[in-house]
Order: C-alpha cells, then sequence, then structure tokens
C-alpha cells in the first residue's frame, strides 16, 4: 500500500514539474512571438509611411517653410564642431600653405 502512494507522488511530482516545464516554454515562446510581432508590427509601419511619402507629390514650400529650413540650417552649422588635435595641425598647415601661395602671387 505505502509503496502504491509513493509511486503516485513521484508521478505527481513529475508532472508537476513536467507542467512548469511546458508552461515556462510557452511563457519564452510568446514572449519570443510578441518582440517579433513587435519588430514586424514596427517594420510593417515604416514600409506604409515610405509608400504614403512616395505618394506625396512635390509641392513647393511655402515661404514659412523655406525661412523655417533656411534659420535651421543655419543654427545647425552655428553649433561647435569638435576637431581632433590632429584635424586642427592639419587644417592650420593647409591655411598656411594658402597664405604662402597667395604671398608668391602678390610678389
Amino acid at each position: 500500500w505505502e509503496g502504491e502512494r509513493g509511486d503516485a507522488r513521484k508521478r505527481r511530482r513529475r508532472e508537476d514539474a513536467e507542467d512548469v516545464a511546458e508552461k515556462a516554454a510557452k511563457v519564452k515562446l510568446e514572449t519570443e512571438l510578441g518582440e517579433n510581432r513587435e519588430y514586424l508590427e514596427r517594420v510593417k509601419k515604416e514600409e506604409e509611411m515610405a509608400a504614403k511619402a512616395a505618394r506625396v507629390e512635390n509641392v513647393p514650400l511655402s515661404l514659412e517653410d523655406l525661412m523655417r529650413k533656411r534659420t535651421e540650417e543655419e543654427r545647425e552649422r552655428e553649433k561647435p564642431v569638435f576637431v581632433s588635435k590632429a584635424e586642427r595641425a592639419r587644417m592650420a598647415l593647409e591655411e598656411r600653405r594658402r597664405e604662402a601661395d597667395a604671398a608668391r602671387r602678390r610678389e
């Protein structure tokens, strides 16, 4: 009698462990599918946006749009740009060369 009860417990524990493993695998699969689903949705949205942009006709920009674009470009040009020490040295040599060429032409 005790042997049968022990076997039943072992079987139940084994089944419970299998159920837990199945549930874990199912959750992992759902997570992976969810991530892939999000990626696929993002790709589809980007493709739709690209198709919509391709359909837009070339409409001339308004004066306000042109002015806004021009000011944005000016702001971008005014932003400081990191120049390495080697690049600064190269630029200085180039400037000196131009100045020397200009001095030779004047003579």
